[in-house]
């Protein structure tokens, strides 16, 4: 239990106290934002070296997952839908060969999961997803670093500003009394 309090904490979780228990983290829009600064940075490396770096094999692989996502599009849920398209960009990242940006970035997805996951659950981005990774895949196949970095670009830049109205809602929410 100790050592998943730690994990968490690690990621930014929990936070530890001493002599008391951990508390949830309740990360602030701007420490969110930031992040997502970061991890749309990773992403923009990844898709530049896996132009250049990565094999056709993973190209397919990576194209397969966006084929994939495409056909079941419809029947899928929100759930699986939106574990299917980090599996998208985290090929991406491990088709690069290198381990220490596929390291740095598995620690970011991680810290945020939870917020990108409240983000792809509004419908207006579903279909849109789908057509910006047919785009990040086309410039991956033509190995065009430019192309794939705008395109990720257009699909990732805005996370951010589509997070922003879920802390507003929050922030704008009753807090219950715990009495």
């Amino acid at each position: 239990m100790r050592e998943a309090t730690r994990i968490l904490a690690k990621e930014g979780l929990v936070i530890l106290r001493p002599a008391r228990s951990p508390i949830v983290a309740e990360p602030g829009y701007n420490e969110i934002s930031d992040a997502i600064d970061v991890l749309l940075a990773l992403e923009r490396l990844a898709v530049s070296q896996a132009c250049e770096r990565a094999t056709d094999q993973g190209l397919s692989e990576t194209s397969k997952i966006h084929e994939d996502l495409t056909a079941n599009y419809h029947v899928l849920d929100e759930l699986d839908l939106f574990e299917q398209d980090m599996a998208f960009h985290s090929k991406i990242v491990e088709i690069t060969g290198n381990r220490s940006l596929f390291a740095t970035y598995k620690i970011y997805r991680e810290r945020l999961w939870r917020i990108r996951f409240l983000a792809a659950r509004q419908d207006k981005n579903r279909q849109k997803m789908l057509q910006e990774h047919g785009d990040i895949v086309v410039a991956l196949k033509n190995r065009d670093p430019d192309a794939a970095v705008s395109a990720t670009t257009v699909h990732l830049g805005k996370l951010g500003f589509d997070i922003k109205p879920l802390f507003l809602k929050q922030d704008s929410a009753e807090v219950p009394s715990k009495f």
